[in-house]
């Protein structure tokens, strides 16, 4: 009788620097965002994701703001490092979840050449956004000082104390459609006039996990803002990505901090910081260093990328875009 076959341990990783932010033969990047990381916690990043038109209603552009986590044994690392970046951080699923990682969800892109229900995804997608804006407005409404409105107004009111007679906020229903349009990403991207098209299904193949600045913990919102010094020094550390425009906006204004939550911190939690060899001894003195400074409680165990099997994926993967 065949033995079963073991199922191996899924971590959560979140790798740096991506293939296209070409890193120097030194890994400048890489050590620097791990800098960054032990100084202020992980960052929330924003990336601009258009919902495209559908009937009646206008193309939508949104800031999808998360942390971005790719689900894999240790086996696939090595494999991911080479799309994805040398560096990776490791956690245990279970940690994670408690941060308030989710996994992504998808729903389908329109693509050329498809009939009947082909824009089905497009359409629940750009109709989910037009139900956060209904409560939105809403919500607005019945808070509106404006005299011509008065009337209307307190109509508004009526409506809702009717509608959610427990008095459940509408801002709570609101950032629920918020989280989830921050988890959400088409299974694949037809041909744009900025971006290249992406084979079937491409995106639904990555194992993407994210966490999203919409919880609370005891009412305290644990994603602060970074002071204007930290932004300056993240601009001037790499001012292609973070002075990249997302809505008219530079993206590091769109950035916040998550360092602690219920008085943890997620980097105090990291399984294995994973490296470029030719950088290990360097990273093992700034761990060290980071605990004399007080950003990390211990040290965390280091461990070169080349320990890791030479293996190919087992699916395509792409991770945080």
């Amino acid at each position: 009788m065949a033995k079963p076959r073991s199922v191996p341990e899924i971590f959560l990783y979140h790798s740096f620097p991506r293939h296209h932010a070409k890193d120097n033969a030194r890994h400048d990047l890489g050590i620097g965002t791990l800098k960054f990381i032990l100084e202020l916690g992980l960052l929330v990043v924003a990336e601009e994701h258009v919902f495209p038109a559908v009937g009646p209603l206008p193309a939508f552009p949104w800031a999808q703001r998360r942390i971005c986590f790719t689900a894999m044994p240790s086996s696939d690392v090595r494999g991911h490092a080479k799309m994805f970046g040398k560096f990776s951080l490791e956690f245990k699923t279970d940690v994670a979840r408690q941060f308030g990682a989710q996994p992504a969800f998808y729903l389908t892109g329109s693509r050329p050449g498809l009939e009947l229900f082909n824009d089905a995804g497009d359409m629940l997608a750009r109709h989910l956004v037009e139900a956060r804006e209904v409560l939105f407005k809403l919500k607005e409404l019945t808070r509106t000082t404006d005299k011509k409105l008065q009337r209307l107004s307190a109509e508004a009111r009526r409506v809702v104390a009717h509608v959610f007679p427990t008095n459940h906020p509408l801002e709570t229903l609101r950032y629920t459609i918020d989280t989830l349009l921050n988890l959400y990403y088409p299974t694949d991207r037809p041909t744009t006039r900025a971006r290249r098209p992406t084979p079937p299904l491409h995106f639904i193949r990555q194992r993407e996990w994210k966490i999203f600045p919409n919880l609370s913990v005891d009412g305290t919102w644990p994603y602060p803002d970074l002071t204007a010094a930290e932004s300056k020094a993240l601009v001037a550390f790499n001012p292609k990505f973070f002075k990249a425009k997302i809505l008219g906006k530079p993206r590091v204004q769109l950035c916040n901090k998550f360092p602690v939550v219920g008085g943890r911190r997620m980097i105090d939690e990291v399984n294995r910081i994973i490296v470029p060899d030719k950088v290990l001894s360097r990273v093992k003195k700034m761990v060290k260093e980071a605990v004399v400074k007080g950003q990390l409680k211990a040290e965390i165990p280091v461990i070169p990328l080349s320990s890791f099997p030479k293996v190919t994926f087992t699916a395509p993967i792409v991770a945080c875009r």
